[in-house]
């Protein structure tokens, strides 16, 4: 069952994801929007395993890994953390920029900014995605995001809805 699977991932997703400062629930959200914690699941453009990863981009992280490889959860997650990492860093923690890169390619968002989110409010900025499948990819994750923080009692209602699009990494790695 998808339970069953979802809690076998669950000890590796946390455990990798606090070595490199990054937020467990961010990444569990990724994981089930993107595969529903199916191991071998591939998208119609080649994205591969848990985190949906392109292989082009798997290597940029792993010089040897073969597209086989990221059908391997420990090496799909381990990859997938530390090209979310990046994409955090690189966009100064702004979540709509970060799941945008994530789905639909930083070249894309680097566009995007120039042109695009020129408006300060996150919900504005979200409803300016161009692709109708990116917008509701950051919808569903910040969604997710949301909810999972309430289950795992964080306080998420105490920020301003503007700060709940700003994240802060845990670590320097």
């Amino acid at each position: 069952s998808i339970r069953h699977k979802a809690k076998s991932y669950l000890s590796p997703i946390i455990e990798i994801s606090n070595f490199y400062g990054i937020d467990p629930l961010w990444v569990i959200s990724i994981v089930w929007t993107e595969s529903h914690f199916k191991v071998h699941s591939q998208s119609h453009l080649g994205a591969q395993g848990l985190m949906q990863l392109m292989p082009a981009t798997a290597k940029q992280y792993k010089k040897n890994v073969r597209v086989s490889h990221l059908k391997r959860p420990d090496v799909n997650i381990k990859i997938g953390i530390k090209y979310l990492k990046k994409l955090f860093k690189r966009y100064d923690g702004n979540l709509i920029y970060t799941l945008s890169a994530y789905n639909a390619g930083e070249s894309r968002v680097k566009r995007w900014r120039k042109n695009i989110f020129v408006n300060d409010d996150p919900m504005v900025t979200i409803e300016s995605i161009p692709f109708k499948e990116t917008r509701k990819y950051v919808k569903l994750i910040y969604r997710n995001i949301f909810f999972y923080n309430l289950l795992s009692n964080k306080t998420v209602l105490e920020k301003s809805l503007e700060d709940s699009f700003i994240v802060s990494l845990n670590s320097k790695r």
